[in-house]
């Protein structure tokens, strides 16, 4: 029997359609739109404007210009010790909401980790979903400066250790600290050789340096970008496994360097620690298929992150690794949480 040239043309639009459906959506929920079937929000345990608000928002515009679901992924803030009080919100009040999904990054495992300012929950309070990019820290230096080498910086930390003052914008034993100390105990420098300065923020480290009021900073590359796009910062090192893609791969990596250290900032996505199998599947094929989007890669280069994707079990055992690389270095800085040694 012959389609009428109408019929056929809503035929065809339909497969074309079915076929795009499919390529986000597992088999099983194909023709099943009972999960989502309503508003998906993301819990974000950080204030409006910071890296991982940031990342919420652009991973909430993606999903809008693919148009894979019929819902919007919203944002929510919860800010509050260090995200301290954003994921006990997520653990004892919304986890049980299964379109809530909870963003967060690295602070995660330290402030479970670290005796100063500790969390009672840590990712195995939650079920990871995905990472969604990269960041890596990095160590900098004034434009005018004389120290023009990571080489040259360890040198002057070894033998003049007063004189070097390294600022970062979050307390001892936070991420940027830890960045500094990873370096400096490779190389043999003491901790109470290394002259640490917290600031409130890296936005105040960096004016710090860019006034000469500091010689070094410890801060991640996404945040410092303009800095070195504008050529006001000499990056020394950066944290990578290797070197970074796209703009900034002329950035030598710590390890090319000698130096024994990587350090990953990664974002990630979890749900509930009781998320149930289905929804795990649908999470781990929609965050898949949004990441390894176009659209996605434009937010990468946009903003400076890194690709970094992973899928659940993939980011289960980075966070199994992380948390053993993140406890040695408390302890060795005397950091970690006493019930923990």
């Amino acid at each position: 029997m012959k389609l009428p040239l109408f019929g056929l043309a809503i035929f065809l639009i339909l497969g074309i359609f079915t076929a795009t459906l499919d390529k986000y959506l597992p088999m099983e929920y194909t023709n099943n739109t009972s999960f989502p079937n309503r508003p998906v929000t993301t819990v974000v345990p950080m204030g409006a404007g910071g890296g991982l608000d940031t990342t919420a928002r652009a991973f909430s515009r993606t999903v809008d210009q693919l148009n894979v679901i019929d819902f919007p992924v919203l944002v929510q803030n919860r800010p509050g010790g260090g995200q301290a009080v954003g994921l006990a919100d997520y653990v004892t009040r919304f986890s049980k909401d299964d379109h809530r999904i909870f963003m967060t990054a690295l602070p995660l495992t330290i402030n479970y980790l670290r005796e100063e300012g500790s969390s009672p929950f840590s990712y195995k309070d939650l079920t990871p979903i995905a990472q969604i990019n990269a960041d890596y820290s990095i160590l900098a230096v004034n434009k005018e400066s004389e120290i023009t080498s990571l080489d040259e910086l360890i040198i002057e930390m070894q033998d003049n250790p007063e004189d070097i003052s390294i600022g970062g914008g979050s307390s001892p034993g936070s991420q940027d600290h830890l960045n500094v100390m990873m370096v400096a105990l490779d190389q043999d420098i003491p901790e109470s050789d290394v002259r640490y300065v917290s600031f409130d923020g890296s936005g105040e480290a960096m004016t710090s340096l860019l006034g000469n009021n500091i010689d070094v900073i410890s801060t991640h590359l996404s945040g410092a970008s303009q800095y070195i796009r504008s050529g006001d910062i000499r990056v020394l090192g950066i944290s990578a496994d290797k070197r970074v893609e796209g703009e900034f791969s002329h950035l030598p990596t710590y390890e090319e360097q000698g130096i024994d250290v990587v350090y990953n900032l990664y974002r990630g996505v979890f749900a509930s620690d009781d998320v149930p199998k289905y929804q795990l599947e649908y999470w781990d094929n929609f965050f898949g298929n949004v990441i390894l989007s176009d659209e996605w890669q434009e937010e990468l280069d946009r903003n400076a992150w890194q690709p970094g994707y992973k899928d659940s079990k993939e980011f289960q055992v980075f966070l199994e690794e992380q948390e053993v690389i993140i406890k040695d270095i408390l302890e060795e800085l005397d950091m970690l949480r006493g019930d923990l040694e």
